[in-house]
């Protein structure tokens, strides 16, 4: 689905909800411009998250107000980058954002996407403060259904600690985990030709096992330098359970 069509759909809906959010005009203080992003990034939802500008609020109906060129408080991606690229976030993990400019009936809305990053939680290690309004340091900000966390407050214990389980995978299926851990190589164990297996340096439990390669030749052989082909069976496990079989 294209972004106009979601973000028509969203609109359409009158509401808010857990990985969107309508503001009528670009944010005016940049402390609550934070705090939306850090509470939109730090959402539970498993996706991307948007905040919609150029929209009123779902109880003055949702409407469509659209931007104008040169508005006052209207950000470039590159002028939001920076912002976020200047604050003090614990770890140096920032929310990862894209600008994009749409048209919903002949009028500009921007919507910043907030990407999803399995980095969560996204905190600061500074405080921020403009205009009275402060981002505390070391809160963890987050949204709930419809609402974010009031600037504040923090985060209950239990949406923390699954903020924590996603940064890590913990919350996936064995399945979901080994498919996750396979895009980083470099972390596994493994010495073709000397070992018939290989395991994940840091979670052990997710094991390779490779099977006896037996010769074989077909006619797509001999068009390489060396006619000789193998075939042979590699074993994707968790502790004793096969996950998957690749054969090759």
């Amino acid at each position: 689905m294209d972004l106009q069509t979601k973000i028509r759909q969203l609109i359409n809906s009158k509401r808010e909800g857990e990985y969107w959010d309508f503001k009528e005009e670009p944010h005016e203080n940049k402390a609550d411009l934070l705090h939306d992003i850090i509470c939109m990034a730090n959402s539970l939802y498993k996706g991307d998250k948007y905040l919609i500008l150029g929209v009123t609020d779902p109880k003055q109906d949702a409407k469509i107000k659209g931007l104008i060129p040169n508005q006052k408080n209207r950000r470039t991606q590159v002028q939001y980058i920076d912002f976020l690229r200047t604050k003090s976030f614990a770890g140096d993990c920032r929310p990862e954002i894209e600008l994009q400019t749409i048209l919903v009936d002949e009028l500009e809305i921007d919507v910043l996407i907030i990407f999803d990053r399995p980095l969560k939680p996204y905190y600061l290690t500074v405080e921020y403060k403009e205009k009275g309004t402060i981002v505390r340091a070391n809160h963890i900000y987050s949204r709930t259904n419809d609402t974010n966390i009031p600037i504040d407050k923090s985060a209950d214990i239990g949406v923390i600690e699954k903020m924590w389980k996603q940064r890590f995978g913990l919350d996936l299926s064995p399945l979901e985990r080994m498919e996750l851990l396979l895009l980083k190589p470099n972390e596994w164990f493994k010495d073709i030709g000397n070992k018939p297996y290989a395991y994940h340096k840091e979670f052990p439990e997710f094991r390779i096992e490779f099977s006896e390669v037996e010769e074989f030749r077909e006619v797509y052989s001999f068009f390489f330098p060396n006619d000789s082909s193998f075939y042979g069976n590699a074993t994707f496990k968790f502790h004793s359970t096969t996950l998957f079989v690749y054969i090759n």
